[in-house]
């Protein structure tokens, strides 16, 4: 299924890419971009937190939103959809808002990598100091808006 990732990196490499656990927390317009680029890139182990549904106001701007998946919880519709691109992934979901009350939910496993792209600040700095505590490596995402 990956042999154009594999021509590109090699073998060992795409091994390491499916060896990986990433947790992704936030499945808006980046973590949803995030979440499809890396399972089409081989990666083995997705931990998907997000207590959202899909809305009509996200179809210009978030890869999950189409009209039939409006309504639906978006981390069941990313299950759904990552399985279609990659049945061998391990995907674990979580239909929760990340706070400190639930943290260890997630830190308590093995994690790789993360990729923070929730919208709230509280949250974002939650996750930025257990992962910095945890000396795991994260990505986080932050787009302030220029229209007030």
């Amino acid at each position: 299924m990956f042999q154009r990732e594999e021509l590109l990196i090699g073998k060992d490499n795409l091994l390491k890419l499916k060896n990986k656990t990433i947790l992704i927390i936030g499945l808006g317009g980046v973590g949803g971009y995030a979440v499809e680029s890396l399972v089409r890139c081989g990666v083995g182990h997705v931990v998907l937190c997000d207590y959202d549904v899909v809305d009509i106001t996200n179809i210009n701007r978030q890869i999950i939103a189409i009209h039939s998946n409006i309504g639906k919880k978006k981390i069941e519709c990313f299950k759904e959809r990552i399985k279609d691109i990659n049945p061998e992934c391990i995907i674990d979901i979580y239909d929760l808002f990340y706070d400190e009350n639930n943290r260890d939910i997630f830190f308590n496993q093995h994690i790789d990598y993360v990729i923070d792209c929730c919208d709230t600040l509280k949250s974002k700095v939650l996750i930025i100091n257990e992962s910095i505590k945890r000396n795991i490596p994260i990505i986080s995402s932050f787009i302030q808006s220029i229209f007030k």
